[in-house]
């Protein structure tokens, strides 16, 4: 965007400044020297401007093939470096330090021989226009010094043709690197128009009201109202690989209620988040939020009203302050502490020397992998939303922090919509509904429904779920057998 933007400038700073004076320049010398009486510089003269001119597509199409290439390859040179920079510690943990150096040593000699050839290409042009001007100003000085030698000109004519040659031909020999300019200027604005004019996928209709939620509603459980209603969805494109997705999904909210999701991986669970924040439209079915069709809502709107705790929690490189806050920009400090005590976070910030003031690094770096997930806790709890969307929000916790959160999120949302998406399934056992997604003989790998009810109705159900939890149980049981018999043999 910013080379699309500097691109504007140089075009119209190129054409106006440049472009235009010398057209206008070159007409009225010409038609001074036809008033002469030497219409054979006149034509040469013009013949001089023109040639660089009429040619500049032909030039230009050279320069812009040439150029794409070392345009394209910059990118991914730049984003191979930061990629490298941010992810250090992945590359040391596995070793990689040499082939990484190589990788990129191999996009920075494939950038410098495309740049070369460009550099090549472009010089030649300016050789080949600086020739033509060189030939036009020194024919034009041939045919001057031929008509003062036969008495058709005077030595003034001489000196004035001359002098409207140098002065003509003097922002020809730039027009080169005008040229260039407007070819490299051009390619940049091509990308920045393609990006701009990308298609807008959802887009909010034009009767599009707010979704807003008074206070009392939420406290009374007249709010928060989800439904879903025989629902299908999938990716296409290179959206996610172009696989996954949803397959006829009904289900029910009521305000106030929660919600579970498990399943395997890519059963669609986080779709069903992303389709409640309209990220994308159902291809058929519909959504409902408090009776209405989410389409009816503004987007906007929508996600102020619905918190999301993801279980990858990307943070800002701001302050703690700014994270937490970033629910709700105009909360103080009290409430950014209150939300991150909630969020079992409270100790933590004490500990900081610059408290809420505390710099994260980019990505949230420098904090680990549960204190960057307890900020995304604090950040939706401050937002006190209608609906709450959990995405495996405890899943880099330790046990006893997780306890902890897992308590103060139960009294947080106790009069908010919840929907939770786990793997843990200890962890959604108070669900008023569990909803087992798989893909088993869905076509194309979409999501369906396998089983739904609480967690002791699915238990004697003796299906999907309960599979699930007697592998996690035995699994937790084995592996304290395990650990007491290691122990007892070592003593």
């Amino acid at each position: 965007m910013d080379r699309g933007s500097n691109s504007i400038e140089s075009v119209v700073n190129t054409v106006v400044f440049t472009l235009f004076p010398t057209i206008i320049e070159a007409l009225v010398v010409t038609a001074i020297f036809f008033k002469l009486g030497t219409p054979w510089i006149a034509i040469t003269t013009l013949a001089t401007v023109i040639a660089p001119i009429t040619s500049c597509p032909v030039r230009s199409s050279s320069l812009i093939y040439s150029y794409l290439p070392n345009h394209s390859l910059s990118s991914p040179d730049s984003r191979s470096a930061v990629d490298i920079l941010i992810n250090y510690e992945t590359v040391k943990m596995f070793g990689m330090e040499q082939e990484e150096a190589s990788t990129y040593a191999a996009l920075q000699k494939a950038y410098q021989d495309i740049y070369i050839w460009f550099r090549l290409t472009r010089n030649a042009i300016s050789l080949g226009q600086d020739a033509i001007k060189s030939i036009g100003l020194g024919s034009a000085m041939v045919l001057a010094a031929i008509g003062a030698a036969h008495g058709n000109l005077t030595p003034g004519d001489f000196v004035l043709i001359n002098a409207y040659a140098a002065q003509l031909f003097g922002p020809l020999f730039s027009l080169g690197s005008t040229y260039r300019t407007l070819t490299q200027a051009a390619t940049d604005l091509e990308k920045c128009v393609n990006l701009l004019t990308e298609p807008i996928t959802v887009q909010d209709d034009a009767n599009a009201k707010p979704f807003e939620v008074e206070e009392e509603a939420l406290v009374e459980k007249r709010v928060g109202d989800v439904r879903f209603e025989n629902v299908s969805f999938k990716y296409h494109g290179t959206e996610r690989g172009s696989s996954g997705g949803l397959r006829n999904i009904s289900f029910h909210v009521a305000p106030g209620r929660m919600v579970a999701f498990v399943g395997a991986s890519g059963a669609g669970k986080s779709t069903i988040i992303r389709l409640l924040l309209r990220f994308y439209d159902v291809d058929s079915g519909s959504v409902f939020i408090d009776g209405e069709n989410v389409r009816n809502y503004s987007q906007e709107s929508l996600r102020k009203q619905i918190g999301v705790v993801a279980q990858d929690t990307i943070l800002f490189n701001r302050s703690l302050r700014f994270n937490i806050s970033y629910g709700k920009p105009d909360a103080c400090d009290a409430e950014i502490y209150d939300a991150a005590r909630s969020a079992a976070l409270g100790d933590f910030v004490d500990s900081l020397p610059l408290k809420l003031d505390t710099i994260v690094g980019e990505r949230g770096v420098r904090l680990s992998g549960g204190e960057r997930q307890r900020v995304g806790c604090a950040r939706c709890l401050i937002k006190a939303p209608a609906i709450v969307l959990l995405d495996e929000a405890s899943s880099s916790l330790d046990t006893q922090t997780e306890r902890e959160m897992q308590a103060n999120l139960r009294e947080v949302c106790k009069n908010r919509t919840t929907i939770v998406i786990a793997h843990r399934l200890s962890t959604i056992m108070m669900a008023d509904e569990i909803i087992v997604l798989g893909t088993d003989g869905a076509e194309e790998g979409l999501g369906t429904v396998v089983e739904r009810g609480s967690h002791a109705e699915l238990i004697r159900q003796k299906g999907s779920y309960a599979e699930m939890w007697d592998l996690q149980t035995s699994f937790d049981n084995g592996e304290l057998s395990e650990a007491s018999e290691v122990k007892d043999s070592k003593k």
